[in-house]
C-alpha cells in the first residue's frame, strides 16, 4: 500500500521532479508504480525511459511490471548501447560498451539516434556522475524528468558520482522536491546510529527518517579479530543462518571472513549482485547461509543481523558507505573493529658495535 507521499510522487504532473529517500522507503515500489500510473493513464511505453543504477534492478522492475513491450528499463549504459544500435553503430568493435564517457561522446555526433522521451526516470540518481546528469537533462532533453536518489548512499566517488548534482537540483525554484522519509527496514536505535555516523556531512545529507516499524533493534560494538566472528554469531543462538550478513570494506576481508567460517562448519555465500540477474539474487538470498558481501554489494539488500566489519568512517565518501552497512539492518547491527596490533619494538645496535 502507498503512503501519502508515495501517492503524490506516483501521480505528479510536476515535469522536473526530484525524490530524496531514505533507506528502505519503498524506492522501487514507488518507481514501478509511477510507470504503472502513466501507463494505465494511456501514456506511450515507447516515450517512456527508466534509468537504473543495475541490471539486476532493471530485471526487477520489468518483472513487476509483467514484462511491457516497448518501454526501456536498463542501466544508462545499456541506454547508450541501444541508442547507437538503432543508428547503425555497433559499440562493441569500437569501444569497452561499460565507457560512459565514449559512449556519449558519440551519441553527441548521432543526435539524430535519440528518440523523444516524455517521461525519464532515473533511479539511484546520487550515483550518476556529471557527464550522465549532462546526457539526461541537455542531450536526451525529456519532456518530464524525475530524479531519484538518496544522497547519504552515495558510495562511487571514485567513478565520478556527483551527489552535489542532485542537491543542487533540488534547490532550483522550477524543480518540485519531494522526501521520502518512512524507513520501513531499521529500528529505532540501528537508525539513531546509522544518523550518527551521517550526522557531520552536514545538514544536506542529515537523516529524517521515521521508523515506520515499533522495534528498537539493538547495536553492539565488539573489537575482535577475523578469526572470532563465527564464534560470535553462534553465541547468538543462530537457527537460520540466512538471517546474517557480514559486510567488509574489502573483498580481502571477505576472503579472510569466508575462510574462517569455514573452519567453523559455517555455511556462507559470498557474490556481487552486478554478476547475477534478479531471479538468481533472489534465489541466493533465500539459501540457507551467510552472506559475506563487500558494503558496495549490499546496496538494496537486507537481513534481520549485520555484522559490519572493518569500515571506518574517515571521510566523507567512507562516511557514506558505513551509512550504507548500519541501514542493511533489521533488529540486530554488531560494528567491529579489528584490535590493534601491538607493534614489536626494533632492537638497534650501538655505534660502537658497527664494524
Amino acid at each position: 500500500m502507498n503512503n501519502s507521499m508515495q501517492e503524490k510522487i506516483i501521480t505528479t504532473e510536476a515535469n522536473k521532479v526530484v525524490v530524496l529517500s531514505a533507506p528502505a522507503s519503498g524506492k522501487t515500489a514507488t518507481v514501478v508504480n509511477r510507470i504503472k500510473y502513466l501507463l494505465n493513464s494511456g501514456e506511450n511505453p515507447k516515450e517512456i525511459v527508466a534509468i537504473t543504477f543495475t541490471n539486476n534492478a532493471a530485471s526487477e522492475m520489468l518483472e513487476r511490471l509483467g514484462n511491457p513491450e516497448n518501454l526501456f528499463i536498463g542501466t544508462v549504459h545499456s541506454y547508450c548501447n541501444y541508442l547507437l544500435l538503432k543508428a547503425g553503430i555497433n559499440t562493441r568493435k569500437v569501444l569497452d560498451a561499460n565507457d560512459f564517457d565514449k559512449l556519449f561522446e558519440i551519441i553527441k555526433k548521432h543526435s539524430d539516434a535519440i528518440d523523444h522521451i516524455k517521461y525519464l526516470i532515473v533511479d539511484e540518481a546520487q550515483d550518476s556522475d556529471e557527464s550522465q546528469f549532462e546526457f539526461f537533462l541537455n542531450v536526451l532533453k525529456p519532456e518530464n524528468w524525475m530524479l531519484i536518489g538518496d544522497l547519504r548512499q552515495s558510495i562511487y566517488g571514485f567513478n565520478g558520482a556527483c551527489p552535489e548534482k542532485l542537491i543542487e537540483l533540488s534547490k532550483r525554484e522550477d524543480v518540485t522536491t519531494y522526501k521520502m522519509n518512512t524507513n520501513y527496514r531499521n529500528g529505532r536505535k540501528i537508525l539513531d546510529y546509522a544518523r550518527s555516523i551521517i550526522y557531520p556531512l552536514g545538514s544536506d545529507y542529515y537523516d529524517e527518517s521515521i521508523p515506520a516499524r515499533q522495534v528498537n533493534g539493538k547495536v553492539v560494538r565488539e573489537c575482535l579479530p577475523i578469526s572470532e566472528i563465527p564464534f560470535l554469531i553462534r553465541d547468538y543462538g543462530v537457527k537460520n543462518y540466512k538471517d546474517w550478513f557480514i559486510l567488509c570494506r574489502s573483498n580481502l576481508q571477505v576472503e579472510q571472513i569466508c575462510y574462517a567460517l569455514e573452519e567453523e562448519g559455517i555455511p556462507y555465500d559470498t557474490f556481487k549482485q552486478a554478476d547475477l540477474d534478479y531471479k538468481e539474487l533472489k534465489k541466493r538470498n533465500q539459501d540457507n547461509t551467510v552472506k559475506v558481501l563487500t558494503a558496495h554489494s549490499a546496496k538494496g539488500l537486507e537481513a534481520k543481523n549485520v555484522i559490519v566489519y572493518g569500515i571506518t568512517p574517515w571521510s566523507d565518501e567512507e562516511r557514506r558507505l558505513a551509512y550504507v552497512a548500519a541501514t542493511r539492518a533489521e533488529n540486530l547491527l554488531i560494528w567491529i573493529t579489528a584490535p590493534r596490533r601491538k607493534r614489536k619494538k626494533r632492537k638497534t645496535q650501538s655505534v660502537s658495535n658497527w664494524e
